[in-house]
């Protein structure tokens, strides 16, 4: 079945606001609650029935079309990355304040704590 030409502006517009840079997004986004607006009137549905209606639909258009998923901005992959060094124990996340300082009291008391106990089990 052929797909109606407010539908496949609707996934445009939506396929544009996920993809957009950041600056851009506000713009995007009028755009897109413009779409979904005449896709309303057109089909007779309510916004959220019809966002959840057409949600795999997207990706499916996605594919039709042939479309890329774009990458992502340098400030964002920047994030990403340090997330994931982070996640890898490659690189801590700073931290101020009092959950320092008690993270580093934890990590002493645990420190101590497994000396002591080695200590007296004669374990060198």
């Amino acid at each position: 079945m052929a797909r109606p030409e407010y539908i496949a502006r609707l996934h445009a517009a939506k396929y544009d606001l996920r993809f957009c840079l950041r600056s851009e997004k506000p713009e995007m986004l009028r755009k897109y609650k413009k779409a979904l607006e005449d896709a309303c009137l057109l089909s007779g549905y309510s916004a959220p029935a019809l966002e959840a209606a057409l949600a795999m639909d997207f990706f499916e258009w996605v594919k039709q079309e042939r479309l890329p998923k774009p990458q992502p901005e340098r400030t964002e992959l920047r994030k990403l990355l340090t997330h994931q060094r982070h996640l890898f124990r490659c690189e801590q996340p700073f931290q101020g304040g009092a959950a320092a300082i008690f993270e580093g009291l934890h990590r002493e008391f645990a420190q101590t704590s497994l000396l002591h106990h080695d200590g007296k089990a004669g374990i060198t």
